[in-house]
Parts: structure tokens; C-alpha cells; sequence
């Protein structure tokens, strides 16, 4: 190894020929919709074809071939004309993503979400769960503030693990589902995840140190735990159904990522097509809409989802 190489304070992954990547994409199971796809389909695409062929074929059999197909071209075909956005009553929510007051600076507590939407009229609320808190504790938050009144036009959003935070509150409290007029999910944590897995495995010294850090952190070992597979209380199917439900994902290449979030995108990419949190699939209530924004990975760092949060407001001005 050259002494240049080791001075990188990283080394990027190669990229790819994109376009080469998804027409190929399109040739591999044609007739499979976006629908008939599942964890083992696309376990078994990565291992013969490599995570870049899986995630362009979920991508292309998304856009092309799937129940989202035409929400997608209606949201990509949407200008969006500043000086005239349409104007329309409603409160937006924000259930903000783990750690959002600790590291703001990756949007975690919907900032731009809230001013987008006030340019369109809407009014904008943060909810304050707990950065650090559980799912469940975080889920009786939520359940506390849906329970009073609530706006007639309430659009919520939610973000990252704000999404798991949802789901248990409105699986606790179905009734609750009524008040919802959209429901956004962005980067949502729906389901297990293997990430939680990985941890929870180790060996009795590493889970004993793991503990002792997020200890330090004032991090509840549950924070995790409830992420888990075997023991986690996401693990069920998930049963919402919520009326014009919405979910925004990225589906990055390994050469769209650097840091941290690549170590955990390479541990995911044995299950499959991720974006460095969860699994793609895991991404989306089945019920609900979605719509992918290729080359970014779970924190969005992209102008397209500011392109795309101005093109949901549309959408929703709408309904």
C-alpha cells in the first residue's frame, strides 16, 4: 500500500456506470412487479448479481412496475413555481428522528419540512419526543398529544426512528388513525433491524462495553434492543392502514457514501438493497405510497429531498 493512500483520511467506492446499471436492471426478472419482491428475492439477487444490480432492480421495478408507479410520475412531472405555490389549510407535526438535538445539522427535527410548509400556508408543530427515549416511551408521546383535539387537516411526518415511534403509538391506539389526514414517512424505521442484531449478538465483553458506552451517552440499552428480531417490538407485521400514507426512501450505490453509514450499509448489504439504516423493503408502510430518491442514503443529504418536500406539499394540497 502506498504511503499516499494510507494518508486518505478515507478511500471512496468506485463508480458505477449508472446507466448501464439500470438498463441491465430492467432485463433481470422482467416480469416480477415491485410487489412480488421479498427479503429472500432480493438476498438471493445481491448474492449473484452484487448490491449494485439489487438496488437498481428495486429501483427500476419501482418506478416502472409497481402500485407507486404513477404517484411517482405525477410527482416527477410537478414544477414547482415559487412565486405561486398553492396556499391551503393545515398543521403539520414533526416526529423527529433519534438524536435530533444532539446533532441538528443532519435534520432530524424537520426544520426545512416545517418552513417549506409554511410557504404553502400551513401551520408546523415539532412534537417533543425524547431524543434518547424508546420506542414505547416515545410512542405514549405520541398517543398523549393525538388524543386531544387535533387540527382537521393534520399531516404527519415523520422521521427515521420517528416513524417506529408512530407505528407502535398508532398500533396501541387504532382509533387514532382517523385523525390523520397523510401520514409522511421519510427514511421511516418501520421494522427490525439487522443492524440491532449485529450488536445484541456479541460476545458477553463487547455487549458489556456497548452497554457501559451508551450508558455513558444517556442511551437506554432498549434504544436498540427494541430493534431486535428475536425480542424487538417491531418485529410483527405492521398493522396501520392510514389514509393517503406517503413514504419518501433513498436507495443509494456503495459509491454514493462514505463514513460511517457505508460500515452499516455494507453490514445491511447481506441482507440486501438499504440505505445504510434499513433495508429498503423495511422502508414503507405496504399499504401507503412511495417514492425513491436514487443516489442519496438515509440522511438525505441530497437537494433533491428538498425538491421532493415541495412536490409532497402539491400532492397534498390536493387531497
Amino acid at each position: 500500500m502506498s504511503l499516499l493512500r494510507m494518508l486518505q483520511s478515507y478511500i471512496p467506492e468506485r463508480s458505477q456506470d449508472e446507466y448501464f446499471l439500470m438498463e441491465n436492471a430492467r432485463k433481470i426478472l422482467p416480469q416480477l412487479s415491485f410487489e412480488e419482491l421479498n427479503h429472500e428475492i432480493l438476498k438471493q439477487l445481491t448474492k449473484e448479481h452484487g448490491i449494485e444490480m439489487s438496488s437498481a432492480i428495486f429501483f427500476t421495478k419501482l418506478i416502472d412496475n409497481s402500485k407507486s408507479s404513477k404517484f411517482i410520475d405525477l410527482l416527477n412531472q410537478t414544477k414547482v413555481n415559487f412565486s405561486s405555490l398553492p396556499k391551503f389549510d393545515g398543521e403539520v407535526w414533526i416526529l423527529p428522528a433519534g438524536f435530533y438535538r444532539d446533532i441538528p445539522e443532519f435534520d432530524g427535527d424537520g426544520e426545512l419540512i416545517r418552513k417549506i410548509g409554511t410557504h404553502f400556508g400551513l401551520k408546523s408543530r415539532l412534537i417533543e419526543l425524547d431524543p434518547k427515549g424508546t420506542i414505547s416511551a416515545n410512542s405514549e408521546i405520541i398517543i398523549e398529544e393525538l388524543s386531544k383535539d387535533t387540527p382537521e387537516n393534520l399531516f404527519l411526518f415523520s422521521i427515521s426512528k420517528g416513524t417506529a415511534d408512530l407505528r407502535i403509538a398508532l398500533e396501541k391506539k387504532p382509533e387514532l388513525q382517523s385523525k390523520i389526514k397523510s401520514w409522511v414517512s421519510i427514511g421511516g424505521l418501520f421494522k427490525n433491524n439487522p443492524l440491532a442484531d449485529k450488536v445484541l449478538n456479541k460476545n458477553t465483553i463487547s455487549l458489556l462495553l456497548q452497554k457501559t458506552v451508551l450508558q455513558i451517552l444517556g442511551i437506554p440499552m432498549e434504544f436498540i434492543s427494541e430493534f431486535s428480531s428475536k425480542t424487538g417490538i417491531l418485529k410483527d407485521e405492521v398493522n396501520i392502514i392510514v389514509k393517503n400514507q406517503i413514504n419518501v426512501i433513498a436507495v443509494p450505490l456503495p459509491s454514493h457514501m462514505q463514513g460511517n453509514i457505508l460500515k452499516r450499509y455494507k453490514i445491511l448489504a447481506h441482507h440486501g438493497p438499504n440505505d445504510g439504516y434499513s433495508l429498503l423493503l423495511d422502508s414503507s408502510l405496504p399499504s401507503g405510497l412511495i417514492y425513491p430518491i436514487w443516489g442519496t442514503d438515509h440522511y438525505f443529504r441530497s437537494s433533491l429531498l428538498n425538491d421532493c418536500i415541495y412536490k409532497v406539499f402539491y400532492y397534498l394540497s390536493k387531497l
